[in-house]
């Protein structure tokens, strides 16, 4: 990773910069959190996850989850217990969806990189307010995803990244430590 990406990097992921306040609102509170703060549903995915990378990531699921309140999430068939118990207590009366047949009424997908190979992304982003959480990501994809995102905000890592559909708001990428 170049300097400059770093520092951009760095400086996003603590607030700095990112001049949207719902983009700004979404890194204060569901990004880099204060650590002060615990959610109610750390204990239980924590307990259920089977390392630290992935306690990481559930926590911030649960915060995503708890931010945006989706009504259906679709993941997929393999996803961890941690990830489930996550969004089950975020937003207890959530449907979750298992089979990407039903996706098309998600209001949140998770998904793997590998998984949005042969959908179409913009199918995916057209929906306003949807927002997806993708893993493995690589950089062609991220800026294929990027693209098709109608309007609303890209949050992007090295791995990860978070694309939220957005109605009325200037598309922005902002790279982050997620």
């Amino acid at each position: 990773m170049k300097m400059g990406e770093w520092y951009k990097r760095w400086r996003h992921t603590r607030g700095y910069g990112v001049h949207s306040p719902y983009a700004y609102q979404l890194v204060k509170d569901v990004i880099r959190p204060p650590r002060v703060y615990a959610y109610y549903g750390y204990e239980q995915t924590d307990n259920l996850a089977r390392c630290g990378r992935e306690i990481r990531e559930a926590r911030m699921l649960l915060r995503l989850v708890n931010s945006l309140r989706p009504v259906v999430v679709s993941l997929p068939e393999d996803t961890s217990e941690c990830f489930i118990a996550a969004i089950r207590c975020a937003v207890p009366g959530a449907k979750l969806v298992h089979d990407s047949a039903n996706a098309d009424c998600a209001d949140m997908l998770l998904l793997s990189g590998d998984m949005l190979a042969g959908q179409s992304i913009a199918e995916l982003l057209a929906v306003p307010g949807r927002s997806l959480a993708v893993s493995n990501v690589s950089i062609e994809l991220r800026r294929q995803i990027f693209d098709a995102l109608p309007e609303g905000v890209l949050f992007y890592g090295k791995r990860n990244l978070i694309a939220v559909n957005r109605p009325y708001m200037q598309k922005i990428a902002i790279s982050v430590r997620i």
